[in-house]
C-alpha cells in the first residue's frame, strides 16, 4: 500500500532536482559561486558541467591524452574549490 506513495515521492524528488538543475544552468557564474559559498552542491555540479568540455577541449588542442585532460580538469576545479572563499567579490570574477 505504501509503494505507490513512495514511488510518487521519489518521482517528485527527481522532478524537484531536475527543476533546480534547470534553474541553475541559466544562472551566471557569479551567482553559482555565491551559492557554492553557501555549500550548495548543485551549484558546484553546474559549474563543473559548464566548464568540463571547455577545459578538456583545450587540453586536447595541446595534444594531451584523455587521462591528462582528466587530471588537468580535476586540478583546475580543486584549485577553484580551494580559492572559493577568496571569490566573494563579484569584481574578482
Amino acid at each position: 500500500m505504501l509503494a505507490p506513495l513512495k514511488d510518487s515521492l521519489t518521482m517528485r524528488g527527481r522532478v524537484s532536482i531536475v527543476n533546480r538543475m534547470t534553474e541553475y544552468v541559466s544562472l551566471p557564474d557569479a551567482d553559482l559561486i555565491a551559492r557554492c559559498l553557501d555549500q550548495d552542491a548543485d551549484a558546484w555540479e553546474t559549474l563543473l558541467r559548464r566548464y568540463q568540455r571547455l577545459i578538456t577541449s583545450i587540453t586536447y588542442k595541446f595534444g594531451l591524452s584523455s587521462d591528462d585532460a582528466s587530471d588537468i580538469f580535476q586540478s583546475v576545479f580543486m584549485t577553484l574549490f580551494q580559492q572559493l572563499p577568496s571569490l566573494r567579490k563579484q569584481d574578482k570574477l
